[in-house]
């Protein structure tokens, strides 16, 4: 009798706990549009992932920058074609929306990378060594759950810092300038298959670096909604175990992201929900497939990943065939504006989202409505004056 209303106890409190922490707190607005004085409507935020992974991604995510085909793109520092990215970046002469794409592990088993921080030896709780061609390197694990089973927050923190400093201060290697400084500067943080959602522990670091550098972190408002979205991704996409890690920690990354709210160096906007393209065989039914979920969006900011590339052998020998053809028929073709004035545009993604009335914006223009919402931004965005 005792253990049944005991248990009973349990059910009540935890139902009671999941209820207060996903209360909206009192004369809050209903979602960061309407915040950030959108309206409530729908905005999005196209968002190219891996940068510098490949030449055919960085093609790719420069040409779709440049013509305002996406508003965002991030970027990985770690890897081998990170310097041929910032060097085309930094030639661009606008002031493209690029972040910083935190990298923790390498995911393809015969194209590996290794940390950014110098000397490895004081970040090796999160590597691993793999006798690659030139001899034994040190490398980032195949998976994130190995950073979920080393238990390493500061080491994570320590090689998070070294890449975003790497990105804003240029690489030096053996006393030479390696690579450049991104200008402008990297306008937000965020994680390579969610490598900083694996713990609480490492989630509050990575919240932490964005306080102490004042570059905004990627978070989600609504947890709930950008576990559906990320669901409707194929079991094979690499971004599919972030379903999982948010599922996992779904209470104690919300919790922590409270807290942190309550300090006052976090001045940073979030966006509401953050989904992928959830692919069909095709174009055409991977179009369909994006109709449907942006259709079935609630109002708010809602930034859409995807890894577009131009053609290129060492992606297709490092992800095999069906990954590629994504990343080649899809992702680099789904969102392209095309000429209006030619019959590609009627049935293009583009108009259709225009169609229904979605505004877009990206990073640098949320943190400029964010400091001051109520003065007109001239984004080309909607904006609600405030009463």
């Amino acid at each position: 009798m005792f253990s049944d209303s005991r248990a009973r106890f349990s059910v009540f409190l935890t139902a009671l706990i999941v209820a207060v922490v996903w209360l909206p707190l009192p004369g809050m607005a209903e979602h960061w549009g309407e915040r950030l004085r959108f309206g409530d409507i729908k905005v999005l935020i196209l968002h190219a992932d891996d940068g510098g992974m490949f030449p055919g991604s960085n093609s790719a995510v420069l040409s779709l920058l440049e013509k305002d085909e996406i508003q965002s793109a991030s970027l990985m520092v770690p890897t081998a074609f990170y310097r041929d990215f910032v060097l085309a970046y930094n030639a661009l002469g606008a002031a493209p929306d690029v972040g910083i794409h935190v990298t923790l592990n390498s995911e393809w088993p015969n194209y590996r990378w290794g940390p950014v921080h110098k000397p490895a030896r004081q970040v090796k709780r999160i590597l691993e060594h793999k006798f690659l061609c030139w001899g034994w390197r040190p490398v980032f694990p195949r998976t994130v759950a190995s950073n979920f089973l080393c238990r390493a927050p500061r080491t994570m923190k320590r090689e998070a810092l070294a890449q975003l400093q790497t990105a804003t201060d240029g690489g030096i290697v053996n006393g030479t300038l390696w690579a450049p400084a991104m200008n402008p500067e990297p306008s937000h943080l965020d994680s390579h298959q969610g490598g900083v959602f694996v713990r609480r522990s490492h989630f509050r670091r990575y919240l932490d670096l964005a306080m102490e550098t004042g570059i905004p972190a990627l978070t989600f408002e609504n947890w709930e909604e950008t576990r559906r979205c990320l669901a409707q991704l194929p079991d094979n996409s690499t971004e599919a175990q972030l379903v999982d890690w948010v599922a996992l920690n779904l209470l104690s990354l919300r919790r922590e992201q409270r807290e942190v709210e309550a300090d006052p160096r976090w001045r940073f906007p979030r966006v509401d929900q953050y989904c992928g393209i959830p692919y069909g065989m095709d174009l055409a039914s991977s179009e369909s497939n994006f109709k449907q979920l942006v259709a079935s969006l609630p109002n708010g900011i809602t930034q859409i990943m995807f890894h577009p590339s131009d053609e290129d052998a060492l992606l297709r020998a490092s992800v095999g065939t069906e990954r590629a053809h994504r990343r080649i028929a899809i992702d680099r073709e789904i969102f392209r504006a095309h000429d209006r004035t030619g019959p590609e545009w009627q049935n293009s993604v583009r108009k259709w989202l225009e169609d229904q009335g979605v505004a877009f914006t990206n990073w640098r223009k949320l943190m400029n409505r964010y400091e001051d919402p109520c003065v007109d931004p001239m984004d080309g965005a909607p904006w609600v004056p405030c009463p």
